[in-house]
């Protein structure tokens, strides 16, 4: 109970995007192709479904497709997502909200 308690931040992983760019071409095959990410991403990024707006902390659509994607394809929480990303959970859910829209 007294770790619950303590006030001590929660553990995040540190550039996790960062990460994901400098996989192998076939360690990112083994997930998706990356001119098919790259060609989505660009997609979801001209979508009306994209915010375009300059309040806040930007979250990109690079950003917003592979947290989906890392959604759609682990059972990880909002909570472990929003650690993984470095994003506030409220964040994760609105952004796999607009990216499934």
């Amino acid at each position: 109970m007294e770790h619950l308690t303590s006030g001590s931040k929660r553990h995040r992983i540190n550039d996790y995007l960062e990460i994901v760019d400098l996989w192998t071409e076939q360690e990112f095959k083994e997930n998706l192709s990356r001119r098919s990410a790259l060609h989505l991403i660009d997609e979801f990024e001209q979508s009306e479904h994209f915010p375009k707006h300059v309040f806040g902390k930007p979250i990109s659509a690079k950003i917003s497709f592979l947290l989906f994607l890392w959604f759609m394809s682990n059972t990880e929480s909002l909570r472990t997502m929003s650690d993984r990303f470095d994003i506030s959970i409220s964040s994760v859910f609105r952004i796999l909200h607009r990216v499934e829209n």
